[in-house]
């Protein structure tokens, strides 16, 4: 389990560095949509939920799907609790 050689506990080293890097630009794009959130709620009075979610469906161009899905929950939930 321990590595033994030091080619394999470089390549751990280089492989940890390498994972902190993207946690470190995860980091930085999360504190980037905070403030995009923000500036669009102070300017535009947008909720940062609402803008989250259009974004998401935007970048997943699933809005269609969305829409389906979002019918037949209004559907069946009327036809059990109506």
């Amino acid at each position: 389990m321990l590595p033994q050689s030091d080619t394999d506990k470089e390549k751990i080293k280089n492989a940890v560095v390498e994972y902190s890097n993207s946690l470190l630009r995860q980091e930085s794009e999360r504190d980037l949509q905070k403030n995009i959130c923000d500036r669009i709620k102070d300017e535009v009075g947008v909720e940062p939920k609402y803008l989250k979610q259009l974004a998401k469906v935007y970048h997943k161009q699933n809005y269609s799907e969305l829409k389906l899905q979002s019918d037949e929950f209004e559907s069946l939930y009327e036809v059990v609790f109506k």
